[in-house]
């Protein structure tokens, strides 16, 4: 499966900085059911970039950025997709027993320098910032981000194949299904940051309809040493998960390298 993730990157980089606190535009995927019963069933799926939860009122994510990862590993199939201004939409088929994972997954440069006393920027893949010359930049600096949104539908009984790691970024652990939440019960999400137990990470969580609401009520947790968070949801509703994690990593073609991970999902929150 990893391979097929790899196929599978898109850049969209200045939305992955987009996302970057809970205060700022926000990411999010947000599927009509999150947890079925039975094997025939669509699930009609908005994506776009908002001020507030989970309403459109910012940019469109286009649909075809969007990859459906079915239970056993099998990439499904988006049907019906619509890029509006604000709000992306698309539908797919559930015909298979288990969790399937809709998945949104962004790779890119960002390259930032100097030049005639103007700054200048650059965002592309590797082969792009190096035929623009962009190495050769007195003062450059570059940044890697490798982002993450996603949400799960379950059909049936949860499953967790479809989280297997690839061991880039940080990915998401379901030592609690993110389909098996209910109000008022402490449930344990947790993190790796390229394979490895993300220790220290810090993870905010907020209920969707933040727009009727004088306080957001955001919760911001640390990851332990074993890259995990305890957390309990008052109410039950859809939330917003978010985490990133900024890091040096020497240089790149003798600039400065410097890498971004995050990771964005949206769940629901069932009544006790």
């Amino acid at each position: 499966m990893n391979k097929r993730y790899q196929n599978a990157l898109s850049c969209f980089l200045g939305l992955a900085l987009a996302a970057s606190t809970a205060s700022a535009h926000r990411l999010w995927l947000l599927p009509s059911s999150h947890v079925l019963s039975g094997t025939d069933h669509w699930v009609t799926v908005d994506a776009a970039v908002s001020n507030d939860l989970f309403f459109p009122n910012h940019v469109a994510l286009a649909p075809e950025s969007i990859q459906i990862i079915e239970p056993d590993g099998e990439f499904g199939t988006i049907e019906n997709a619509m890029k509006g201004h604000i709000r992306g939409t698309f539908d797919f088929h559930v015909s298979k027993e288990g969790t399937y994972r809709v998945l949104n997954q962004r790779e890119g440069y960002f390259a930032r320098w100097t030049e005639g006393g103007e700054g200048k920027r650059m965002r592309g893949d590797l082969a792009e910032l190096k035929e623009a010359g962009v190495f050769a930049k007195e003062g450059v600096a570059v940044m890697k981000s490798l982002s993450r949104l996603e949400t799960a539908v379950t059909v049936n009984n949860p499953t967790v194949d479809v989280f297997a790691s690839t061991g880039e970024g940080i990915e998401f652990v379901p030592v609690t299904h993110p389909n098996d939440l209910f109000a008022n019960e402490t449930v344990t999400f947790g993190f790796l940051l390229n394979g490895e137990p993300a220790e220290g990470l810090e993870v905010e969580v907020v209920r969707g309809d933040d727009r009727y609401r004088d306080e957001p009520g955001l919760q911001t947790l640390v990851t332990d040493a074993e890259g995990q968070i305890e957390i309990s949801f008052d109410e039950p509703g859809r939330y917003w998960l978010d985490t990133s994690s900024s890091q040096d990593a020497g240089t790149l073609e003798g600039a400065p390298l410097s890498l971004r991970y995050g990771l964005t999902m949206t769940f629901e929150v069932l009544p006790e």
